[in-house]
């Protein structure tokens, strides 16, 4: 309840001026992420993710892709000899435990002082949580209730249409199906050097009822 009153607070409805609009033209933004972790257990995770957009005074184009790379490692300590003479020796056993890929893509067409069309198409790889490839497609509609400078927040809903390759393919599942998508996509600069961002995106698929993905 706490965090939904903060978002409330951070969306209530202000004056948009026109120096407050959204400069047209390119703009991109990258990410570069590294976490390591040291001991007899050991894991070095890699991250990567860029975003590159480009807006009319009537469309917007996006395209942002990244991957994440973690490698764990354990290691084991042996000693040799007496207790008064003694040596140590140590092997690291080290394995890739997670790796992820993907690139989107996505055209917002304004339709209305509000309301716009969008389509797009997306592909993403994690051979850990049993994809291979996946490629998805999707067209809607939405509302962007302010798109400014500092602050954007839109909500859409959207048809898709997903191919799915797995690792191991289960004998009972559709490789390709329709589904129904909903999303929201928030931003707002805290301060001079702090920005929050925050992507919802819900996929509901229509031939099996009990799939539903969601990514946020």
């Amino acid at each position: 309840m706490v965090g939904a009153g903060l978002l409330l607070v951070m969306l209530a409805p202000e004056g948009l001026s026109a120096q407050d609009e959204r400069p047209l033209g390119w703009s991109d933004v990258a990410e570069l992420t590294f976490v390591l972790t040291a001991g007899n257990a050991s894991a070095s995770t890699l991250g990567l993710k860029n975003t590159a957009e480009h807006l009319w005074e009537k469309s917007a184009f996006k395209l942002s892709f990244g991957a994440v790379r973690t490698e764990s490692g354990i290691t084991t300590r042996t000693a040799t000899g007496t207790p008064e003479n003694f040596s140590i020796s140590e092997t690291t056993e080290s394995e890739i435990t997670a790796e992820n890929y993907f690139l989107k893509s996505r055209l917002d067409r304004s339709v209305g002082e509000s309301s716009f069309l969008y389509g797009g198409a997306d592909w993403d790889r994690n051979t850990f949580a049993g994809i291979q490839n996946r490629y998805g497609f999707v067209s809607g509609a939405g509302r962007a209730w302010f798109d400014e400078e500092t602050r954007r927040f839109k909500t859409d809903l959207g048809v898709t249409y997903t191919i799915q390759e797995d690792v191991v393919e289960p004998a009972d599942a559709d490789d390709a199906f329709f589904g129904l998508r909903g999303s929201y996509d928030f931003f707002h600069t805290l301060s001079e050097t702090t920005d929050l961002t925050s992507v919802l995106v819900v996929d509901q698929n229509l031939n099996t009822t009990e799939d539903l993905r969601a990514d946020w």
